[in-house]
Formats: C-alpha cells, structure tokens, sequence
C-alpha cells in the first residue's frame, strides 16, 4: 500500500512546488519581492508586522504629502457629477470603471509599497521618491523635538537608499556609487559601518566591513573613522541574496533610530553633590514623620564584647 501512494504523493509534491515557483515568479516579475535596484525604507518590529506596516505608511504618507502634496488629488466635479446621475447603473459603472483604472496602475507606480523581505520582523518599504533620506530624517526630527509618539509597533526606520546582490562586486559598486555623493571633495566626516545579515550564511561580517571601509577611503573627502559618536553610519542589510545599504546621520544621538524611545522624555540627571548630600543625610539621621524627630544611629559593638556585657551596663547606668 505504501508504494502505491508513492507516486501520487510526489505528484502532488512536484505539483504544489511548481505552482509555488511561478508565483514567486510572478510576484518577483511584478516587483512585489526585495530586490536589486530598490529605494525605500528598511522597517524592524517585535512580532506585529502588520500593525507596523500600517504604522509606516501612516507616517511616511503624512509627512510625503507635507513636502510634495498629496499622491492623487480628489477632484470636487467628479463628486457633483456622480450626485447628480440619476441612472444608479450608470453611477455603478462609472465607479467600476475607476476601480479598474486605480488597480490597473503599475505596482510600482505607487509612492509607497511594501514588498516582501523574505525575513521575520523586517519590512521593506519601496519608494519612488529620489531622496529617502530626507523623508526619514523629517520624522525622527519631529518625533525628537515634539516628543509625541506616532508609532507603538515600529522600533526602527532606516532610510535605504539602493539595493543589490549580495555579492562582493556589487556591494562595492553600490557602496561606491552612494558614498561618492557624500563624501565630497572638500568635506571632513567621521563614519562607522552597521552590519546585519538575516537568513543568509554566505556574507561574512568582517569582509564587508573591509570592503566597505576600502570604498569610503578611496573617496574624494577626508574620512575617518569613529565607533562611539560617527557623523554618518552606513548601513549594511544582508536579507537573503539581496544587500541593503542605506546612510544614517547622527545615528547614535538619535537613539539609534528608534522611534519610540525618541518620543520618551529625557531624564534629568542628577548631580554629584546632590547625591553626596543625600548619602550624608541617611549615615547621620533617619528621619521620622513629620514630627522631624530623629532616632540616632547604633553604634557598632566591639568583637570582645558580648552582648550580655553590654545589657548589664545599661542596667547599671539606670
């Protein structure tokens, strides 16, 4: 019985594999997949990527349409048209008609669109903006000077600005073709590199790192580098086959990019002579109440002295 379930078992198999490819075909065709030659922003949550995402085109809507207006513009005369059409199946096929037109728009036409990373609580936003960058620095700025929260599931948002295979030759291309229109003839930086890779065993860390490092020194301006507080991070995002490099500026000054400790109020540290003071106070006193009655501190008893010794001098002393 076993080996006549066989063949059909690997039928099916073959079968749902087969369909399998060709809709990620389609999928990778459609630009619906990470991939080479994207823009957009790199994402991290903790396990709710959905509300996440839905997080990010909030944001990335609301501030896009302050700098560049909104993406499509509602007009007021479509609106009076459809009152005033009488035939409720001409206003039927009128609204159809749109809904076929806004789906047959490219996907990739769209401002903001979220394309499958192939990686756990990692979301890639793709973009047709040239400057991401921009976009990402206008909302860590605001978050950090109004200190309002705008998001609750979105721990980070990196500004991605090209992708690639994740090959030496590419990344070098790409590295080199980001960094050169930053590190201009005539400027003076200080950068550190941020590697991550996620289901991929095949980029090694150190070797990006040098390849990365050789690309910002061969750069017109004068770089150095700096772990503790860089004026930029380049980014480096290894997701599958595809590299993610991206540019983050003040990185560690701005918590690291991460949007809900950049809402939280700064804690006033205290001083050192206001601790000191505090430590002298509790050695000497303890207050009680409000009475401001104060019980004196126990003196220490001498190792050659018993306890008893001590209770039979109170005695006497009474």
């Amino acid at each position: 019985l076993l080996q006549e379930k066989m063949p059909s078992e690997k039928r099916k198999a073959r079968k749902q594999n087969y369909f399998k490819a060709v809709k990620q075909s389609k999928k990778y065709a459609q630009g619906k997949v990470l991939k080479e030659d994207m823009v957009g922003f790199l994402l991290t949550c903790n396990n709710r990527e959905r509300e996440a995402v839905r997080e990010g085109y909030n944001l990335l809507n609301e501030f896009a349409d302050k700098d560049l207006g909104p993406e499509k513009k509602l007009e007021e005369d479509n609106a009076v048209e459809d009152l005033d059409c009488d035939d409720i199946d001409n206003a039927f096929d009128k609204e159809k008609g749109d809904l076929d037109e806004e789906k047959s728009k490219g996907f990739s036409e769209r401002r903001f669109q979220q394309v499958e990373s192939g990686a756990n609580n990692c979301m890639f936003i793709k973009t047709t903006l040239e400057d991401p960058e921009k976009l990402a620095n206008d909302i860590i700025t605001d978050i950090s000077e109004t200190k309002t929260q705008k998001a609750r599931f979105i721990l980070r948002m990196i500004p991605i600005l090209g992708t690639c295979k994740a090959y030496d030759e590419n990344i070098e291309k790409l590295a080199d073709k980001i960094l050169s229109n930053i590190m201009k003839e005539g400027t003076e930086m200080t950068y550190s590199i941020l590697f991550k890779t996620r289901n991929n065993n095949n980029v090694f860390r150190d070797d990006t790192i040098k390849l990365i490092g050789g690309v910002a020194k061969s750069q017109a301006g004068k770089t150095s580098v700096d772990l503790k507080n860089p004026d930029i991070c380049v980014v480096v995002e290894i997701i599958r086959t595809v590299c993610c490099l991206g540019i983050a500026r003040n990185y560690f000054g701005r918590k690291k990019y991460n949007l809900v400790e950049l809402a939280k109020p700064e804690e006033v540290p205290e001083t050192k002579q206001g601790m000191e003071q505090m430590q002298d106070s509790t050695v000497e006193t303890i207050k009680t109440g409000e009475s401001g009655n104060e019980t004196p501190v126990k003196e220490s008893i001498p190792e050659n002295v018993s306890v008893d010794d001590v209770e039979k001098s109170e005695e006497k002393a009474a």
